[in-house]
């Protein structure tokens, strides 16, 4: 929790599991049967791949394809997963995507041109 919501007396609840919402009674339900009462609510949902990757089969887990961290390799040949539907411990902020897709476009300008080294990802995000 940070210094301002500590200030303003603000909850943070991460890793909680909404089972469902009444808007009438201000209370969350969590998975278990825990509640929680709020005055405002702001709820950030999971970050998934888009179904029809799950429904594909072709991610590996409900976070998405395995990559690897450093190019975004697929176990496939010339296959390459970022944003939302890579499987890696990283936010999936927009910001975050973009700088994947600069790793894989210039590692395959790379492997295309014969100029230049590749370069690994090295995320900077604020």
């Amino acid at each position: 929790m940070d210094a301002q919501s500590r200030k303003r007396g603000i909850k943070q609840h991460y890793e909680f599991i909404v089972k469902s919402i009444d808007p009438a009674t201000k209370k969350v339900t969590g998975l278990y049967g825990y509640e929680l009462s709020y005055d405002l609510l702001f709820m950030i949902p999971p970050h998934r791949p888009a179904q029809v990757l799950l429904d594909s089969r072709l991610a590996d887990t409900e976070n998405g394809i395995r990559v690897d961290y450093d190019t975004l390799a697929t176990k496939w040949d010339n296959v390459y997963a970022i944003g939302d539907c890579a499987d890696m411990l990283a936010s999936k902020a927009g910001v975050v995507a973009h700088q994947e897709a600069d790793v894989v476009a210039h590692n395959l300008t790379v492997q295309i041109t014969g100029g230049g080294e590749p370069m690994g990802l090295r995320l900077h995000t604020i």
